[in-house]
């Protein structure tokens, strides 16, 4: 059974509307602080030579990144 939306005043959607909209905030603030933990984890070096087929034939893993690093966030 669908369970109706109750009916308020415009006063009373403003302090409903307000109160979700910190809890949005906050939500994405630890989000964005989840990420950065993400990041700052610690790297583990690749002890294996790995190569791959390219249009321009074979490459090491490092080449395909041609020297970028990236860490995925989101603000």
């Amino acid at each position: 059974m669908t369970q109706a939306h109750p009916i308020v005043s415009s006063a009373q959607y403003v302090v409903a509307r307000l109160r979700l909209l910190a809890a949005v905030r906050e939500l994405t603030q630890q989000r964005a602080a989840l990420a950065a933990q993400r990041c700052a984890l610690p790297w583990v070096k690749t002890e294996k030579s790995y190569r791959f087929e390219s249009a321009d034939g074979p490459v090491a893993l490092a080449e395909l990144f041609q020297g970028q690093v990236s860490c995925w966030s989101i603000t």
